[in-house]
């Protein structure tokens, strides 16, 4: 447990691992709009966690969860309620994380990532951030089998879609 008030751990947490959580923001929101209410629903759900932050699992496993366990029960609130919607005509300006040209090869993969089931979209974005098989078992409750597996044959199908049509160079 840190010895930090609640307000400066939060703001840490946020500062440090602000990029882990925009790749997790961009695998499940697809508009500025939803990347805004989803980064304020993680927000909320850290400072919600830090009561129960024991120091047990490493910080970065601690983000990652309360991440991506937020993004996946977000993702299926919005899609329960989007059924319900109507887009806004001029919607308010938020800050867009991927306004700068990227690389294309970049956009094709959040783009497979978006066609992925909830579990294997998590399971993917966790190894292409370099989480170990133990840490993505420990933050997802499968075994490390069943993580190399299941890896293993999301890896296989990627590659059969990068080669019938890839991205554009």
């Amino acid at each position: 447990m840190s010895s930090l008030p609640p307000e400066q751990l939060l703001e840490r947490w946020l500062t440090l691992h602000g990029a882990l959580i925009h790749r997790i923001l961009r695998a499940y929101a697809f508009t500025s709009e939803d990347r805004a209410d989803l980064l304020q629903e993680i927000a909320l759900q850290l400072w919600d966690s830090i009561p129960r932050f024991r120091g047990a699992a490493g910080e970065t496993t601690w983000i990652y969860r309360v991440t991506l366990y937020s993004a996946l029960s977000w993702s299926g609130k919005e899609r329960k309620h989007k059924l319900g919607r109507e887009p806004l005509a001029h919607p308010p300006l938020a800050p867009d994380t991927t306004a700068k040209a990227e690389d294309p090869r970049l956009a094709w993969i959040y783009e497979q990532l978006a066609t992925l089931d909830p579990i294997d979209r998590s399971l993917l974005l966790m190894q292409l951030d370099g989480q170990t098989y133990q840490s993505i078992a420990t933050t997802l409750g499968f075994s490390v089998e069943k993580v190399g597996t299941r890896l293993h044959r999301l890896k296989n199908n990627l590659a059969r879609r990068f080669e019938e049509r890839g991205p554009k160079q």
